[in-house]
């Protein structure tokens, strides 16, 4: 039993990171070229920053977003009922990666200033004890609970994460969280549109999911563009893929 509770909890969280992992690892290369040789130029450092902070969490967070509200819909269709109990599982931890994605993309900051030996230091004697810590204390209430406490300690970990991340360089903590709140808040909302829709959608199967995401992409692109600045932002979003296609 012990066993498939750990299977369950490993395959909620493999597919929870994946749809942050996947465009962090394609970007991340692309990212850290393009900061590197603009370290010591404020001001321009500062603007591809931004775009690359956009342009990642746009990538990421309306799908986590999209995963934690359709959590049982993917889960029937892709891994099949002999999951289920992952459901639950795969909601929290698809929140616990929104929360971590904005501290990984910090990692590209300490990478093009140079200051890895910063990078271990907050990772070893920071973030892993209490990530340690949080999973831990998670054990007295099951595999649920680890993933409740990872989720927490990945939120409280966010703001000083990046704070300590942009320290001494152009890029201001308030930088960070201003490139990251468009694309937090559309996935929110859009989620939340996704939410009371649901009584109106197929019960199951891939034609759930199908009007799910059509629900949930309109909702997020309507939700950018309403926005001041959404137009601004778009242009940015598609300078950055031009860039990092060359």
């Amino acid at each position: 039993e012990s066993t498939f509770v750990l299977g369950t909890y490993d395959t909620a969280r493999r597919w929870a990171r994946y749809f942050f992992e996947e465009p962090f690892l394609a970007l991340t290369d692309v990212a850290i070229a393009g900061l590197r040789p603009l370290a010591q130029a404020s001001e321009r450092f500062r603007e591809l920053a931004g775009n690359a902070v956009l342009a990642m969490m746009t990538a990421s967070l309306p799908a986590l977003s999209f995963v934690a509200i359709e959590a049982d819909a993917l889960v029937r269709v892709v891994l099949g009922e002999q999951w289920l109990g992952a459901i639950p599982l795969l909601r929290v931890l698809a929140l616990a990666a929104g929360f971590a994605a904005l501290s990984s993309v910090a990692r590209w900051i300490y990478l093009a200033t140079g200051r890895t030996r910063r990078l271990v230091r907050w990772s070893v004697f920071v973030r892993f004890p209490v990530m340690a810590v949080a999973a831990l204390v998670g054990t007295l209430w099951g595999a649920y609970g680890v993933a409740v406490a990872v989720a927490i300690a990945s939120g409280l970990l966010v703001i000083p994460t990046v704070w300590y991340s942009v320290r001494e360089t152009p890029v201001t903590t308030h930088d960070m969280i201003r490139w990251a709140a468009r694309p937090a808040a559309c996935s929110v909302g859009a989620a939340a549109m996704l939410a009371l829709a649901h009584p109106f959608l197929d019960p199951v199967g891939v034609s759930r999911l199908l009007q799910a995401g059509a629900l949930h992409g309109t909702a997020f692109a309507v939700l950018w563009h309403l926005a001041p600045g959404g137009l601004r932002d778009t242009r940015a979003l598609l300078h950055t893929l031009r860039g990092a296609s060359r």
